[in-house]
C-alpha cells in the first residue's frame, strides 16, 4: 500500500523526549524520501515548527490563519496565532516572558479596531501530495 496522505493526530504528545525524537526523525525520513503528504496535528508549537513547511492554526474548529511556517510563526496575522506563539516560554528562563492576553484573539490583529472579519472568507485546508497544506 502506498498512501498519499498520513493523518497524524498528536503522534508524539504522550511520549518521552527520546522516543518523541525517534518518531519525529521517522516523519522527517518519510517526508524527504516519499511523495506522501502528512497532516500533522499537534498542540506543541515547537514540534509543529520542526516538522512542517506550512501550518494552519485552528480555533474553535475553524482555521483562523494558514501559511508557510516561517511567515505564520514570525509574522502572525491573527490575534489568536500571536497569543499562542507568545505563550511559548523562552529557552532561557532568565529571559523575560510576557504572553499576550487572549482578549482580542477573535480578530486578526490588523482589524481589531477597524472592522470585523467575515470568517467565511478565511482560507480552507487542502492537501496535495508534494506541497502539504494550502
Amino acid at each position: 500500500m502506498r498512501p498519499k496522505l498520513i493523518v497524524a493526530d498528536e503522534p508524539v504528545s504522550a511520549l518521552d523526549v527520546s522516543v518523541q525524537a525517534q518518531i519525529l526523525e521517522l516523519f522527517a525520513e518519510v517526508r524527504h524520501t516519499t511523495s506522501v503528504s502528512v497532516l500533522f496535528i499537534s498542540h506543541d508549537l515547537g514540534v509543529v515548527r520542526e516538522v512542517s513547511d506550512r501550518v494552519a492554526v485552528m480555533r474553535h474548529g475553524r482555521i483562523v490563519e494558514t501559511g508557510p511556517i516561517d511567515q505564520v510563526f514570525d509574522h502572525p496575522i491573527h490575534g489568536y496565532t500571536a497569543a499562542l506563539l507568545s505563550a511559548i516560554p523562552p529557552p532561557d528562563p532568565r529571559l523575560p516572558f510576557h504572553p499576550i492576553s487572549s482578549t482580542d484573539c477573535d480578530l486578526p490583529r490588523a482589524f481589531r479596531t477597524a472592522e470585523l472579519v467575515d470568517s467565511s472568507t478565511l482560507p480552507m485546508l487542502a492537501v496535495d501530495n508534494h506541497n502539504g497544506l494550502h
